[in-house]
């Protein structure tokens, strides 16, 4: 059964500080992706970075009033299931994704569809596995949350990991985490990365990506599932919104109904 989406209480909170690193990662494109680079000020319409409305086409003419950058990529994802309304019956487009909502998604894009012997990239995440308890994993979760199947289906498989022993399920989430989220359920959203591949990206803010989230980046950069802002810069640390959101998942289901490998 998918699980319906829930604001949280549980507010952002603090986590430790996070050491940031100058990131340069150099130029090494193998033969499967000779054409792929992203570069400072390019965007891609498509991605969940429209951050304008400047960045969507048109409405067609004749309507009285312009739709919204975001309409297409919340009418994918709500009529698969993928993501729904929140506790006031709306989407709430410009609301923060929590991690809580961002779990559940992923969680409700794989049910049914999960390839047996998913494997995670070394070092990452075990793979399958039956997890623990929510309850017995991390402090915060009672465990009769709208969540928790999401949640220990996530946690069991690498792909979300406590705050200092805490979920954190109302805390945002950033664009840095989400890339690396979805770099550990690649096996499982049907985004094949076998092989070696590399890519240059040179980011004007590369020095405000934390290490551990470069290759979730770069991984997303190769997939063309999240690019840069228009002037140039990632934003690593800058919150998501749903609508966001909507468009990072409706561009992996666009990926994945193309069987599209690496």
């Amino acid at each position: 059964m998918k699980t319906r989406e829930k604001t949280s209480g549980c507010g952002r909170t603090g986590g430790a500080a996070i050491r940031c690193m100058a990131v340069f990662l150099t130029t090494i494109l193998l033969t499967a992706f000779p054409f792929l680079s992203v570069r400072a000020g390019e965007t891609d319409g498509a991605s969940a970075e429209i951050l304008s409305a400047a960045a969507a086409e048109a409405p067609a003419g004749g309507k009285e009033q312009a739709a919204e950058w975001y309409d297409e990529y919340v009418d994918y994802v709500t009529s698969r299931g993928w993501m729904g309304d929140t506790e006031d019956g709306t989407f709430g487009p410009e609301e923060p994704m929590t991690r809580a909502m961002f779990v559940t998604a992923l969680y409700n894009m794989v049910q049914g569809e999960i390839p047996e012997n998913a494997e995670i990239s070394e070092g990452e995440a075990e793979a399958d596995g039956e997890a623990a308890a929510a309850e017995e994993m991390f402090g915060d979760v009672a465990g009769d949350e709208w969540f928790v199947p999401a949640l220990e289906w996530a946690a069991g498989r690498g792909i979300v990991s406590g705050i200092d022993g805490n979920f954190c399920p109302g805390r945002t989430i950033d664009r840095e985490l989400m890339a690396v989220m979805i770099r550990r359920a690649a096996p499982y959203l049907e985004i094949s990365s076998e092989g070696d591949w590399s890519i240059s990206i040179d980011y004007t803010d590369l020095e405000e990506i934390s290490e551990w989230a470069v290759d979730g980046i770069a991984f997303c950069a190769v997939f063309d599932i999240m690019a840069g802002d228009p002037d140039g810069s990632f934003a690593p640390k800058r919150d998501i919104t749903r609508a966001e959101s909507a468009a990072v998942l409706q561009r992996i289901g666009v990926l994945r109904d193309g069987k599209i490998d690496a």
